[in-house]
């Protein structure tokens, strides 16, 4: 078998075309994770030989193609449930994909370069994506989406690595893979030392994450997770506000006897705490006493001004103690681009044709930890709301403050049955292992789960369905030993990397 660049008799761009979607089918839902190995084969055998032009054609056509399927959801959150029209919501979609697509374009080009000064690919290639997905999560509010490595959340031995240096050598890995087994297609002939230090590393990786695995622990922390399953279409509708609470209500009566920490999903009251309706917060903060468990719930927050305007909206979580104690609340910091965070369409001028007036979500500025008790010790957590599951750098920061376990609250009611839950699901998985703290998910409409330690999912509740989780976890010790590598030194890999494609540019500066 090999690859060559198409003639006029195949369809041109068509390898480019095939990686990008091997590039969707190994990530899940469909999580055909060994795909990742080759997926980007067929784009390197493509720009082989290419101009540098050519090649950037080449890299952004497979990434349109990758992020098109990627990230079609975003049509269901705007238009389906986030009330945008599906004309503004398809050049949302299409302004994101092809953002995102410049990623792949720039990593063809990039690679087609650094070949032309005589470096191979299975040498460039892992070490500039690497660069590009480490921008890709951090530029412009980030998003770090479906990286390769996310693709390999089945096989949990070698994902184990993610707590020495976060998922990025596991992309490493992955795309060294690709350069080893495309230049064999297309020289005939195998890079044995490169070959050899590949299969060597992820040797390495395996037997690292086989001596971590280890079964679960049963801890003295018993948590519970109330899944309320409230369609998004109707979840702010005044009609259904009652209903919504008590679901949420009944749900938790059969769960509270003996629990250390009950959890509800993001905007699980679809209406304002306090200022605004403070009959919510009285009758919840009674039911707390009387099930004498602490309850964790999201809902929306509202700061007034002197004349009692709304003058601050928050996304928040808040932590409600037995004995009526007024509650402690995190107000969410890493908005949604486009969701909750609209000041980027100041950027975007030509979208005042559509006549927008959506409002902006302020965001947090504290990273709040939260405290309970349970088995006669006081445990400390924290809490990142929906899309900040998705951010590295917020789990370290919880985590370095002292966080013994993690709680991820979202709605991923605005994905519908779309591939976004899945997505977003395996993020869970990823903070759990590299911060090694036990997760306990609660979200709306599924996926919840209590996820240990080793990114084990240990029970689950499913998309679309109605129900409790109850687990006794394991608070991770306090102090400064208990931190990974990756929480205390955060994300060092790409900087090796692109130090590392200095150091060979240096080494072959002429052409080749």
């Amino acid at each position: 078998m090999s690859f060559h660049t198409p003639s006029s008799k195949t369809l041109p761009y068509s390898l480019p075309i095939l990686s990008g979607l091997l590039l969707v089918l190994c990530q899940p839902p469909v999580s055909l994770f060994f795909l990742a190995y080759v997926a980007l084969v067929p784009l390197l055998a493509d720009i082989h030989g290419k101009s540098l032009q050519k090649s950037f054609v080449s890299g952004f056509l497979a990434g349109t193609v990758a992020f098109a399927g990627l990230v079609y959801w975003v049509v269901v959150s705007m238009n389906t449930y986030g009330g945008m029209s599906p004309a503004l919501s398809l050049l949302v979609l299409a302004l994101l994909v092809l953002y995102l697509a410049l990623y792949v374009a720039v990593f063809a080009l990039s690679v087609t370069w650094l070949s032309s000064r005589g470096l191979e690919v299975y040498i460039t290639a892992p070490l500039i994506w690497v660069i590009l997905e480490y921008a890709r999560g951090s530029l412009l509010s980030g998003f770090p989406w479906s990286y390769l490595a996310h693709s390999q959340e089945p096989f949990l031995a070698f994902i184990q690595v993610a707590s020495v240096t976060g998922s990025y050598f596991l992309s490493f890995l992955i795309v060294a893979v690709n350069g080893v087994v495309a230049t064999s297609l297309r020289t005939k002939r195998i890079p044995l030392l490169f070959a050899v230090l590949t299969a060597a590393l992820v040797t390495l990786t395996l037997a690292f994450g086989w001596n971590r695995l280890r079964l679960p622990e049963q801890g003295n922390l018993k948590a519970a997770i109330v899944q309320g399953n409230m369609p998004q279409d109707v979840k702010w509708d005044a009609a259904f506000k009652a209903y919504t609470i008590n679901t949420y209500r009944d749900l938790t009566v059969k769960q509270s006897r003996g629990a250390s920490l009950i959890v509800w999903p993001e905007t699980a009251i679809p209406d304002y705490f306090f200022n605004i309706h403070p009959r919510y917060t009285d009758a919840i903060a009674s039911k707390v006493t009387q099930w004498r468990a602490p309850l964790l719930l999201g809902a929306a927050r509202v700061v007034l001004d002197a004349e009692g305007l709304a003058a601050q909206d928050y996304n928040t979580a808040f932590l409600f103690q037995p004995g009526g104690r007024a509650p402690q609340s995190y107000d969410k910091i890493h908005l949604v681009p486009f969701g909750e965070d609209f000041s980027y369409f100041r950027y975007l001028p030509f979208m005042k044709i559509f006549g927008l007036d959506l409002g902006t979500l302020d965001r947090g500025t504290t990273a709040t930890i939260f405290h309970l008790q349970a088995g006669g010790a006081t445990i400390r957590f924290a809490t990142a709301i929906c899309f900040e599951s998705t951010m590295p750098y917020l789990f370290r920061r919880f985590t370095r403050q002292g966080a013994q376990f993690l709680v991820v609250i979202t709605n991923d009611g605005w994905y519908g049955d779309s591939s976004g839950a899945a997505k977003h699901f395996v993020q869970s998985v990823f903070r759990a292992i590299e911060t090694r703290r036990w997760i306990c998910r609660c979200a709306n409409s599924g996926i919840s789960a209590f996820i240990s330690p080793e990114g084990r999912v240990v029970a689950r509740a499913e998309l679309n369905r109605t129900g409790e989780l109850r687990e006794r976890i394991v608070p991770a010790a306090a102090g400064a030993a208990a931190l990974t590598p990756h929480v205390r030194v955060g994300p060092w890999f790409p900087i090796v990397c692109g130090l590392a494609s200095l150091f060979a540019l240096a080494a072959r500066r002429g052409p080749a």
